[in-house]
């Protein structure tokens, strides 16, 4: 993908001029910046402006210049104006789009200072090679190899156009998939469990004595991995944690927005706790499944059902605004995720994303959370999300583990000696809290 610089000169309506910065300022700037597709944006008052061979040329406010990535800058401006006057980018009457300038460009050439500068607050750095750790072993070395993205999102509002995205991200994580369950020896019964469909998942090997199980809600960015996905990974977790397995196969957008996926999980956690006592159940959930996990742990809280012994979050998709430090410094050097805004917006269906059943990283967690570990690395883009998760959960007091793996990924390195590691430090982290009660 490309990179391209979007610059708009707007103007406010006479007499508005304050409110107008205000809100451009405090809200819009960084309401675009969520967008997929925009890596940055800096806001400037006009200081000066000249304009050749026009009379009565318009006398501009604002000027801004945003940094996009995109196969063309226009898919990215379509999205953002698709999206514009939204609950989630209010518009403001105080903005007059009369002669309005909107224009991008690429790159031609540059000169200057090379090294990094700070500028209104940002630090910016000169384009650099970031060289794969020799030290890691050749298969977590084979994750960092850059992914190709997954073409334009559609608008929020084209409900085909997701489908058919949807299908298509899906048939292609499908061969990946299917390959880790190859042999895996494990016995899988599909069950109905009040109108959701859960894999119940056993792996080879385990005593018939042991009464653990672990409520697995599976990733995918909130609208990906369903149906034979879900059961392919619920199977990679049961043989992974050694552990009897129910996969939720939640439902999901476009169709399912916000909360049919919460309320799924929720029914799930239900069901499982007419069979087994809370002290025999350990939730789970990577990236997206790890917002529905932690959001589940809230809603259950909240609603008066009881907890279970733990919670494992793989470097999960705790804020769906986000709003971590992350987003920006690992964006590109995360070789396969992406900001995911455009897809969080249509998850919420106009809910606040900040709602903590949306993003419980804003969640109160002094009135209840079970024991928690969190996982991610160095290099994912949601290293902000599991970090600051865990400080907000030893802030309420909540027995929270952080595990970091050096040069990791968003998806980790599954399959590797450095991903073993981790797998041994969640069946320890379920053996303990199972064996606390």
């Amino acid at each position: 993908m490309s990179r391209f610089h979007y610059t708009i000169l707007s103007r406010a309506v006479p007499g508005r001029e304050d409110e107008f910065v205000a809100w451009y300022r405090d809200r819009h700037l960084a309401d675009v910046c969520r967008m997929p597709g925009v890596i940055g944006g800096k806001l400037f008052r006009m200081d000066f402006q000249r304009v050749y061979d026009i009379d009565e040329a318009p006398q501009w406010t604002l000027m801004a210049i945003y940094e996009l990535e995109g196969d063309t800058p226009q898919n990215v401006i379509d999205a953002i104006r698709a999206a514009s006057g939204s609950p989630e980018m209010p518009a403001c009457d105080a903005l007059t789009k009369a002669g309005m300038i909107q224009a991008a460009g690429h790159l031609i050439a540059s000169a200057g200072n090379a090294g990094g500068s700070i500028d209104g607050g940002g630090f910016h750095l000169p384009a650099r090679t970031l060289p794969v750790p020799a030290y890691l072993s050749p298969v977590a070395q084979a994750y960092l190899a850059p992914q190709g993205g997954s073409g334009p999102m559609p608008a929020l509002d084209d409900r085909a156009g997701w489908r058919s995205y949807v299908t298509a991200i899906d048939e292609g994580l499908a061969p990946m998939l299917g390959r880790a369950g190859i042999d895996a020896g494990a016995t899988t019964q599909e069950r109905d469990v009040d109108g959701v469909r859960i894999y119940d998942i056993v792996p080879p090997g385990l005593s018939v004595a042991d009464r653990g199980i672990v409520l697995d809600i599976h990733g995918g960015g909130l609208i990906l991995c369903g149906g034979e996905l879900c059961r392919i990974m619920g199977t990679s977790a049961a043989i992974r944690l050694q552990r009897r397995v129910w996969s939720v196969d939640y439902r999901m957008p476009p169709d399912h927005p916000y909360p049919a996926a919460l309320d799924d999980c929720m029914a799930a956690y239900r069901a499982l706790l007419r069979d087994f006592a809370p002290h025999q159940i350990v939730v789970s959930g990577g990236s997206a499944g790890g917002n529905l996990a932690a959001a589940l742990m809230l809603r259950a809280r909240d609603e008066g059902l009881p907890l279970p012994a733990g919670l494992i979050l793989g470097t999960p998709e705790v804020d769906l605004t986000e709003s971590g430090d992350s987003f920006n410094t690992n964006d590109g050097v995360d070789p396969g995720l992406r900001s995911l805004m455009q897809v969080n917006l249509l998850y919420a269906d106009g809910h606040d994303l900040a709602h903590p059943y949306l993003s419980p990283l804003f969640g109160d967690f002094t009135k209840g959370f079970p024991p928690t570990i969190l996982t991610t690395g160095t290099r994912d883009l949601y290293l902000s999300n599991t970090v600051r998760m865990h400080r907000a959960l030893r802030q309420a007091d909540v027995p929270a583990t952080l595990h970091v793996t050096e040069a990791g990924p968003h998806t980790g390195f599954p399959g590797a000696p450095e991903g073993t590691q981790i797998d041994r430090e969640l069946r320890l982290f379920i053996k303990t809290v199972l064996n606390a009660a």
